[in-house]
């Protein structure tokens, strides 16, 4: 075995290397070092052909004890080597089998003959039998082989695979894979596979203090016991329901269809619970174990029904965007991973654990949208999540706005063209079975400003103005108020269509109504002024016809000031109320 070889397997068993006491014919390696064996002033030691490279000096020494001559080796030569040993080394078995009452957790380790074993503290033993390590147990004075290891390591220390015979688990097995740990690292510390006990605050901490990153495998883990999924946890007083919190922000509402009165919401839900059912291995300082698939599929999760969503969904599913990770309570308080665990930490409770979902989610939602103020309307509409019947006696809901419920997987926004999200609220209804977040629309009026009041209030100028146009025109007049009579039926024919049938009718309605009677009024006004003006040009007598015209031309005054002044008062009292 090379130098560096064989001085790490002998630091394993908390050892050094050394030469034996007894007689040895070939070159063995020693403690010595080549820039320091000047140092020795005993004339019998000899450095002999001094091994040295430009780039890469070597200061491995070999000895031969019959003349005890020193030779400076290349480190990577295979020598034989000697291991003093640190008498009662505790070491530590972990991942034995649970229920096994004949196999020692806690082993000192021995020299016998220049061979090392390990002696267990009641019933068993560790040695090297025909090029294998053997775990023996101490039955009524005999020794009973229940485990072996044949690997290529020099010693057992490590993490290695075993073969098992005996009870293991509640049963009897022969030969059995199983992978043991055997580690000489104290309480309150770790042996990753670089063999160098570390404190456990080094582990899981997201950063390689081993040079081959082994203090990070193994991680926070999710450990059941007796776990039944399809069951919720229980409570520490049965009269208690399990709290739930619960948290819900929109992300954005690409879509709202008012004549099928839905509307479409991307949004994150968060839950948070405890579940005293499980445990997390390894969970340090304040970092989250995000959870596996695997471990997800073994979860319970509350089942939450979406009641006003146009295609039913359920809080209960997962896929490549969910998010489940555990977090530890201000509070918690870690404990040693027990001894038949196979990787040392500590193990926190499910009382000490905080389980967080994340989910995204895309639904219409049903929406009554009420429009007897269209187009000044402000709608509110809502998400209603409530637990499952199976739940309700349970589990109970809490509100909560300190969950992180931020978006994990961003998605390509839209602008609505008709609204803009005025508020949101949410709230606990139905003695804790049930959420509702509302959310409070406003419309966006430049559009219908522009596209509907704009062009529709330039067509009331128009009539207004034909008001003013001489009655010698009169057929000017007839010709044009009919066309802004067509064009105003058309434009109001467009926006009914466009928005949702109600039985009321909507301030918009009131608007176009009287856009469209305007322009009827004026014709009515012209045909009748035209009418009266054949009448008296029918009369012979002068004075007759002086006087009558007279009388037209001041009701047709009173007839066009009575239109320009119901149109300006209608349309400051329309935008006031409006």
């Amino acid at each position: 075995m090379n130098y560096h070889k064989a001085s790490r397997e002998c630091s394993k068993m908390g050892g050094s290397i050394c030469l034996p006491t007894s007689n040895f014919d070939n070159f063995m390696w020693t403690s010595y070092h080549s820039d320091s064996i000047y140092n020795i002033t005993t004339k019998s030691v000899i450095l002999k052909n001094q091994y040295k490279r430009s780039n890469n000096h070597q200061s491995c020494v070999s000895a031969k004890h019959n003349d005890f001559e020193l030779t400076d080796e290349d480190c990577d030569t295979k020598l034989e080597w000697n291991c003093c040993l640190n008498s009662y080394k505790l070491f530590q078995l972990r991942g034995f089998c649970v229920g096994s009452k004949i196999m020692d957790e806690q082993y000192y380790l021995l020299d016998l003959e220049g061979v090392p074993y390990f002696h267990g503290f009641k019933n068993s033993l560790i040695v090297l039998y025909i090029n294998k390590w053997r775990l023996y147990s101490i039955v009524e004075g005999d020794m009973v082989a229940i485990a072996f290891y044949n690997g290529t390591s020099y010693t057992p220390i490590g993490t290695h695979v075993w073969y098992i015979t005996g009870q293991c688990h509640g049963e009897y097995v022969k030969e059995k894979k199983t992978i043991l740990k055997l580690t000489n690292c104290e309480d309150g510390q770790f042996f990753p596979k670089n063999g160098e006990c570390l404190t456990y605050h080094m582990k899981c901490n997201d950063y390689a203090d081993c040079k081959d990153a082994s203090d990070e495998e193994n991680c926070h883990y999710l450990k059941l016991n007796n776990y039944r999924m399809n069951f919720a946890p229980s409570t520490p007083y049965s009269k208690n329901r399990l709290a739930i919190k619960i948290a819900l922000k929109i992300i954005y509402i690409p879509n709202i269809k008012e004549l099928n009165r839905l509307w479409e919401g991307h949004f994150n839900l968060g839950l948070q619970w405890t579940d005293d059912r499980i445990q997390i291995i390894n969970l340090n300082h304040n970092l989250k174990a995000v959870l596996s698939n695997e471990e997800k599929n073994k979860l319970w999760i509350p089942q939450l029904i979406f009641d006003n969503s146009y295609d039913p969904i359920s809080s209960n599913i997962f896929n490549n965007q969910t998010d489940i990770y555990v977090t530890k309570i201000e509070s918690a308080k870690p404990m040693p991973s027990p001894q038949h665990h196979l990787y040392e930490g500590f193990v926190l409770p499910g009382d000490q654990i905080q389980i967080h979902y994340l989910h995204g989610f895309e639904s219409y939602f049903h929406c009554n949208f009420e429009l007897q103020d269209y187009p000044f309307d402000t709608q509110i509409c809502s998400i209603s999540i409530s637990l499952s019947s199976s739940l309700t006696d349970k589990c109970e809901l809490i509100l909560h706005d300190q969950i992180s419920i931020e978006n994990q997987h961003p998605i390509e926004k839209k602008i609505l063209l008709q609204f803009y999200i005025h508020s949101q609220f949410s709230r606990i209804e139905g003695n804790g079975s049930t959420f509702v977040m509302y959310v409070v629309f406003k419309r966006l009026f430049i559009n219908i400003f522009c596209t509907i009041y704009i062009p529709t209030f330039c067509l009331q100028i128009i009539s207004l103005i034909l008001l003013l146009i001489s009655d010698k025109r009169s057929d000017t007049i007839l010709m044009l108020t009919s066309t802004t009579s067509l064009v105003m039926y058309s434009l109001y024919q467009n926006v009914i269509n466009s928005i949702t049938t109600s039985p009321y009718n909507m301030m918009i309605d009131y608007w176009l109504i009287f856009c469209l009677l305007l322009p009827f009024l004026v014709f009515v006004v012209g045909v009748m002024d035209s009418l009266l003006d054949q009448a008296i040009q029918k009369h012979k007598r002068f004075k007759e016809r002086q006087r009558r015209q007279g009388a037209r031309i001041k009701i047709r005054r009173i007839g066009k000031c009575c239109i320009m002044g119901m149109t300006v008062i209608f349309d400051v009292l329309y935008f006031i109320f409006a």
